[in-house]
């Protein structure tokens, strides 16, 4: 199973990606602290995380070709 993750903002230079792809994680929170591990700077960082473009605030299951976003707070004017 493959699902995609998005980062978006500082989280791209947290990361050096915009984008990237993981396999065999069956839920959110699995795939929460493999991007801590290997990523350790988003440990510190607070951001915002949606799955399919809704926002969720707990573990849910996900399924292949899931797009799980990464988003830090955004300021507007």
């Amino acid at each position: 199973m493959k699902v995609s993750i998005l980062f978006f903002g500082r989280l791209i230079d947290k990361t050096g990606k915009d984008k990237l792809e993981v396999e065999d994680f069956s839920n959110l929170n699995d795939v929460l602290n493999y991007l801590k591990t290997n990523f350790p700077a988003l440990s510190d960082e607070v951001f915002k995380v949606a799955v399919n473009q809704n926002f969720v605030d707990e573990n849910i299951s996900l399924n292949s070709g899931d797009e799980i976003a990464l988003m830090p707070p955004f300021a507007g004017g």
